[in-house]
């Protein structure tokens, strides 16, 4: 629910983000209203603690997010058909693009009652080549039926899940390792207590 910057389609008219009290996987959710809200935000993924060589072995990257419709009526399922849609694009140092996904602009499910079900839209990005410094997560919503207020669908849960390889390390090696290091502790312990 941090770290978004609002992109405003016109900052002088109409409405723009809201918080739900309800969501998929929690008890909040982004809101949107009758024109198109979007927001973004670019992952640092030095910043975060990956390191160079990690990023570019190539992890296979998941990025997911969930969408679902609000119903500016009762039981009408056509009005829980809004408009959304999600782009993620991979950056170099220089912020240049590398690889991209852009699900389009896409409805989400009808459904009964107020809130339509729950929708993910997900791409795995992998073989895009080594380079990756930055995520660019960028989503959108807004209401079909074009009412004033927070009825347009609801996002939540976004993420993004990098695959990363840990170094393997030799168990034998490491005892040996550990081994050595006992041998030298015991021989200085041993001289000390001779002095």
């Amino acid at each position: 629910m941090s770290g978004w910057t609002i992109i405003a389609e016109d900052p002088e008219i109409g409405e723009t983000w809201g918080v739900r009290d309800s969501g998929y996987a929690g008890n909040h959710s982004f809101s949107t209203s009758y024109r198109w809200c979007k927001r973004s935000q670019e992952i640092d993924l030095l910043a975060k603690g990956y390191t160079e060589a990690q990023l570019d072995a190539v992890p296979t990257i998941n990025v997911e997010e969930w969408f679902a419709g609000y119903g500016s009526e009762w039981d009408k399922p056509d009005h829980h058909r809004d408009y959304c849609y999600l782009n993620v694009e991979f950056r170099d140092r220089y912020h240049n693009a590398i690889a991209s996904y852009d699900s389009g602009v896409f409805q989400t499910s009808p459904g009964s009652g107020w809130f339509g079900p729950w929708g993910q839209r997900s791409h795995i990005f992998s073989g895009y080549g080594y380079g990756l410094r930055y995520i660019y997560f960028e989503d959108g919503g807004k209401d079909r039926e074009y009412w004033a207020g927070q009825y347009g669908p609801a996002l939540d849960a976004a993420s993004v899940t990098l695959t990363v390889q840990v170094p393997e390390y030799n168990v034998f090696g490491l005892l040996a390792l550990i081994g050595i290091l006992a041998v030298i502790l015991s021989g200085t312990l041993w001289k000390r207590k001779k002095n």
